[in-house]
């Protein structure tokens, strides 16, 4: 018998004898469906009446259909599958003649971070000698005729760098025949994030592919966290998103006194003449024009201590987006409840090292809890 995750289990009868001590290959008549791409897991058994030992009477196995992947796509490298479906290019060969000029997925360690999130990073190193000209290519996409949403992280740590993204439909750098994006140059020393829109027009399995043809002597370029979504809304659409200050219901004197938000242009257009106002119980606090915001583009805004002449108590903030031809109202508005809270009853930061007598510890796990001190 034999059973694939959780389809049906697969019963066939062996008509051979199998004499004592021997061994009998077995392959079932009944085919297996691995037609999805994606991890599957098999177990086959034995059911023989009258077996004496019986922990021995089944065998599993793990087993991967490395096929096209599906939208929505993301690929930040943490998992061993996404980095080793990768397909690398060095059109150079600067690498074989001693030098680095290639990309490579590196880990961080003690002694260097590169990633955004997670992890690990793809990271192209930079030849002292040679311009750049190396490729790293994405595992296929099955995709279907529509608009797609492609977004990813990249830095340069403060040098100026160049690269550029296309897709095609092989894992080849001559068939990576459509650009989506180019930064040549670009220069910044924390992680920025690109956003594009991706027009297929056929059905089909697509590859996109990531080159790098910096100058030679500069230094890295870092790519991370690599999204792909159908677009489901071509008409305008803006959206308030991502509100990180205030963060839950109350606010205290020790926490950020802004107001922080994003605003993402969910369309395939651009947008402009738009605006935002952010108003804390009925009145406005600040208002913000939108001049122009590109498809899928992220746009943040701050309020600065708009939160700090509150009084105690329960307040409203609300967050409205103006935008002429917007098709999609729902998401225009954001609401949240928060209190201020200006002077706690108790406050505890465990500056001392120590835990509090009044405060009650409960670890319900068998851990114990610890204050452990600062690092030197």
């Amino acid at each position: 018998m034999n059973q694939i995750d959780q389809q049906p289990a697969v019963t066939e009868t062996i008509a051979e004898t199998i004499g004592a001590g021997e061994s009998y290959i077995y392959t079932f008549e009944t085919k297996a469906d691995l037609s999805e791409s994606g991890s599957y897991t098999i177990k086959a058994w034995s059911n023989l009446e009258n077996d004496d030992i019986a922990d021995n009477d089944t065998s599993t196995v793990s087993v991967r259909h490395f096929g096209p992947a599906k939208v929505p796509y993301f690929n930040g490298f943490e998992d061993a599958y996404s980095r080793e479906a990768i397909k690398y290019f060095d059109l150079n060969f600067d690498e074989a003649d001693g030098g680095n000029g290639c990309w490579a997925i590196e880990a961080n360690s003690w002694f260097s971070s590169f990633s955004r999130t997670g992890d690990y990073a793809m990271i192209y190193w930079y030849s002292s000698n040679n311009v750049g000209d190396d490729w790293f290519i994405l595992e296929p996409i099955q995709l279907k005729a529509g608009y797609y949403s492609l977004k990813f992280w990249y830095s340069s740590f403060s040098y100026d760098e160049k690269f550029a993204v296309y897709y095609g439909t092989e894992a080849t750098p001559e068939a990576m025949t459509t650009k989506v994006v180019e930064y040549a140059p670009f220069n910044t020393d924390e992680y920025m994030e690109s956003a594009s829109v991706v027009h297929i027009e056929e059905d089909g399995v697509y590859y996109f592919g990531f080159h790098a043809f910096s100058d030679a002597n500069k230094n890295v370029i870092c790519i991370d966290d690599i999204s792909l979504e159908e677009i489901d809304r071509l008409g305008n659409d803006l959206a308030v998103t991502n509100l990180t200050s205030p963060v839950n219901e109350y606010v205290s004197s020790q926490q950020s006194q802004d107001i922080s938000f994003s605003i993402v242009n969910n369309s395939v257009n651009t947008i402009t003449n738009a605006s935002v106002e952010v108003a804390v119980d009925g009145t406005v606090v600040e208002t913000f024009d939108i001049e122009s915001i590109e498809p899928q583009e992220t746009k943040n805004y701050v309020c600065e201590q708009a939160l700090a002449s509150l009084s105690s108590g329960g307040h409203t903030l609300t967050i409205t987006i103006e935008n002429e031809g917007d098709e999609n109202l729902e998401n225009n508005t954001l609401e949240v409840e928060f209190t201020v809270v200006k002077n706690p009853v108790m406050y505890y930061d465990f500056e001392t090292g120590t835990v509090p007598e009044e405060l009650t510890l409960r670890a319900e796990d068998g851990a114990t809890v610890t204050i452990p001190a600062p690092a030197v």
